[in-house]
């Protein structure tokens, strides 16, 4: 371009340089906003990933006690079960798949079996075996002395106890009802 004079060359190069020190503040201005939302963003992004994530926790967490909970409430329900059954095995017939079998084919809770119903009224009664007991040992243990899952550790070996005390009693001749009497070299 030509200036007409110096004067005017000299203050178009002056606001000349005043522009592009403006243009250049702005785009300064303009990078810094831009990295300031895109830093915004990656927090706002890592927050809610970390409330997923603690909600993912607290819903696992939740559901491994549910499991939990149900699997022991289970484990108790059929210690019960298997309980009733010890005690008065014609009421609780119902409960096993056998009896569920036998009644569909017309049989009921206190008969026979059989086609005339003279056969046995009660069920084969369970015989366990002691704990690391081998098959011919010949222990037995009886139902209330069978430690289950649902058992805390001290019922546990409170029912351990009481059956080795059993299997002693019967081992000496002694009925389970008799007094423990200590022998001191009579």
């Amino acid at each position: 371009r030509k200036f007409g004079s110096s004067e005017l060359l000299q203050k178009h190069e002056q606001l000349s340089d005043m522009h592009k020190q403006k243009v250049e503040e702005a785009k300064n201005e303009a990078k810094k906003a831009e990295i300031q939302s895109i830093k915004l963003a990656k927090i706002q992004e890592q927050q809610l990933n970390d409330k997923k994530r603690l909600k993912l926790e607290r819903q696992n967490h939740y559901a491994q006690e549910a499991k939990y909970d149900a699997r022991r409430l289970e484990e108790m329900e059929d210690a019960k079960t298997k309980a009733l059954r010890a005690k008065d095995p014609v009421m609780h017939a119902a409960d096993s798949k056998g009896s569920e079998m036998l009644m569909r084919m017309g049989w009921s809770a206190g008969e026979g079996l059989g086609k005339s119903g003279t056969g046995m009224r009660e069920a084969v009664a369970v015989k366990l075996r002691t704990e690391r007991a081998g098959l011919g040992s010949g222990t037995e243990v009886g139902l209330e002395h069978m430690v289950t899952e649902a058992d805390s550790k001290g019922a546990a070996n409170r029912k351990r106890a009481q059956a080795r005390l059993a299997q002693a009693s019967e081992g000496n001749g002694e009925s389970e009802d008799s007094a423990w009497r200590p022998s001191f070299g009579h």
